[in-house]
């Protein structure tokens, strides 16, 4: 089977890993050099303690003022466009607390099980990625931020997810270096980090050796239908044939 994967951050990387794997002829095309973006640019944190969804009560008001500020995380450029519009009502509605107490134990699950992928991959890659389980120290330098986070281990502990307040003095045994100025921290034993650079190259360099296609600066255009069945992807350097075809060009999705 021939399989196009369009995106080559760590989604699209795990994918084309994945589908080798399961013997598939893979072609990976990015927009980019494959050597930039999101996916290498983070701060390689494998957290289920973050199990509480973007869309959530209380966002919306936050997000308003994010969304014209071009260094915010949740920007978007203003234009006057019907799916984008129809992507905020949905954003709307999924930070309906039903909604969000639904999704909390669904990003849990996802959160561990990645991080158990992650753990078999520094056992099984010939290369080193940094894979480290040293846990995540939340500190809060005003008691509000405390008592949030504080609030958030108490939800997090509802979910079998391990959480540790920690008090200036037990903090400062913990971390001496941190400022005295911190008023407290909860700290998450089962968290990970890992390097994300050292990860995506190595996946490249490993899975273009078993014959994984990489296509950089390779921006998709159009596609190609047979009725409702894809027949190739369209760009201005071509265009690919494929059985199956994964979008995984993350916010461009």
């Amino acid at each position: 089977m021939k399989v196009l994967i369009i995106g080559g951050g760590i989604i699209g990387m795990a994918c084309a890993y994945f589908l080798r794997e399961e013997g598939c002829e893979v072609t990976v095309v990015d927009r980019g050099d494959l050597a930039t973006g999101c996916s290498y640019g983070n701060a390689g944190m494998i957290v289920p303690s973050h199990f509480v969804p973007l869309a959530a009560p209380g966002v919306i008001s936050q997000g308003l003022r994010w969304l014209l500020d071009a260094e915010s995380p949740f920007y978007v450029k203003p234009r006057r466009d019907r799916g984008l519009l129809r992507w905020a009502w949905h954003f709307y509605r999924a930070s309906q607390p039903r909604r969000v107490e639904r999704a909390k134990p669904i990003l849990r699950d996802l959160s561990l099980l990645s991080k158990r992928l992650f753990k078999d991959w520094a056992r099984q890659l010939d290369f080193s990625f940094a894979f480290t389980e040293g846990g995540l120290l939340m500190a809060c330098r005003s008691g509000r931020g405390l008592e949030e986070e504080v609030h958030t281990a108490k939800l997090a502990e509802k979910l079998g997810i391990e959480a540790q307040v920690l008090d200036p003095r037990d903090l400062a045994e913990r971390e001496p270096q941190l400022s005295d100025e911190v008023s407290g921290a909860v700290y998450y034993p089962g968290d990970a980090h890992l390097h994300p650079q050292l990860l995506l190259a190595g996946l490249r360099r490993q899975l273009s050796e078993r014959g994984v296609r990489f296509l950089a600066n390779w921006e998709v255009q159009d596609f190609e239908r047979d009725g409702r069945r894809l027949r190739a992807v369209v760009g201005e350097r071509g265009r690919i044939t494929a059985d199956e075809l994964v979008i995984a060009s993350g916010s461009l999705s």
